[in-house]
């Protein structure tokens, strides 16, 4: 049941990540040899080796203010952990590109971003990262004018924040 969440969850942030036009295929379900298992894994390595460097590439373009190069570039390291399946860097990197879309305006953009990060911080069962997001897109939605989204939001984060408080005391 968990296994098959999780692959219902990756195949969820695929979609998501199509209709945004970051990722222009579905993955597909492979079936390897042991040899050909080992050399995947070689690979994997390198091509996380290769998304860190872009990742603080991209760091670097946004404190520099490059805000466009970054979004490419943490794009582009997305894509790497997606087809890595790495939950973690996935939630991480759709956090930045959530931050650097709300910085630039870009609220649309952002709040794909956001609920893409959500469904993961849920997944991940991050319950402070999932208060923080639920907020975020509270006060995006209410930049926007769109109060019914702004109570939904804060209202489905009311319940988490009162379990943190009760477990915290």
């Amino acid at each position: 049941m968990i296994c098959s969440k999780v692959n219902l969850v990756t195949l969820l942030i695929v979609n998501l990540l199509n209709a945004a036009s970051i990722v222009k295929a579905q993955p597909q379900p492979l079936h390897f040899t042991n040899k050909e298992e080992k050399s995947i894994i070689a690979s994997s390595k390198l091509t996380r080796t290769q998304a860190e460097s872009i990742s603080r590439q991209a760091l670097e373009k946004y404190h520099a203010n490059q805000l466009s190069k970054a979004i490419r570039l943490w794009q582009q390291a997305l894509k790497i952990y997606i087809q890595l399946d790495d939950k973690k860097a996935i939630a991480t990197h759709l956090k930045y590109l959530s931050a650097v879309s709300l910085k630039i305006k870009n609220l649309p953009q952002a709040i794909t971003y956001l609920e893409q990060y959500l469904v993961l911080t849920r997944l991940l069962k991050d319950k402070s990262e999932e208060i923080a997001v639920l907020t975020t897109l509270a006060n995006t939605y209410a930049q926007q004018g769109k109060l019914n989204k702004v109570i939904q939001y804060y209202q489905k984060a009311l319940p988490e924040v009162r379990a943190t408080k009760n477990r915290l005391e």
